[in-house]
């Protein structure tokens, strides 16, 4: 199986999933994504203070090169609530799928994990102490959102999107959620 048929197998199966959540669990969902958003674009605002974006240019986005499995379940979950059509990655490019002619094809709030918390070392050097910890604060804050998502859902997602569909779904788990009907009818009655 190429990568782009495990990237649609994956999706395909995140969606059907999540379009069976009972509405309670999408309530309670909705705002625990939206504390993810807003937390990834505080962390851009670092870059943007920095103008990092001429710094990446330059290199050439060299840490963007291992990028195909940093996009994570979470982050499928932030298109689905938001209902934005998910980006369409390019596995045929040898590096960052998620990378196009514009550089990323992700608003900052809904870029992996991986991409939005790692500086390189020219990008860090820029940053005054005060600056750094602010920026690992808001990071903490982020892998701790990371928690209670795979909390909610009783399932592990820091792994990217693709890894975790193959280890839940080629494995006879038979759901990437964590949440199978039984599971879902415990937790929030009838579904």
């Amino acid at each position: 199986m190429t990568d782009q048929e495990k990237w649609n197998s994956a999706v395909a199966a995140v969606s059907t999933e999540f379009a069976d959540l009972p509405l309670e669990a999408k309530n309670r969902l909705s705002p625990m994504l939206q504390a993810v958003r807003e937390l990834k674009q505080d962390i851009h605002r670092y870059a943007e203070v920095l103008d990092a974006s001429a710094i990446c240019a330059a290199c050439g986005g060299q840490c963007c090169a291992t990028g195909k499995h940093h996009f994570t379940v979470v982050d499928l979950l932030m298109y689905l609530v938001e209902e934005k059509p998910v980006v369409a990655p390019c596995f045929s490019s040898g590096g960052c799928p998620f990378l196009g002619d514009e550089g990323c094809m992700m608003e900052p709030g809904f870029r992996p994990y991986n991409c939005v918390t790692f500086n390189c070392d020219r990008i860090d050097s820029l940053l005054q102490p005060f600056e750094r910890e602010a920026f690992m604060d808001t990071e903490r804050k982020l892998r701790s959102s990371y928690r209670a998502m795979e909390e909610f859902f009783g399932n592990t997602f820091m792994q990217g999107l693709i890894i975790t569909c193959e280890r839940d779904l080629l494995r006879d788990r038979k759901t990437v959620l964590g949440l199978g009907r039984t599971a879902m009818r415990d937790r929030f009655g009838e579904v």
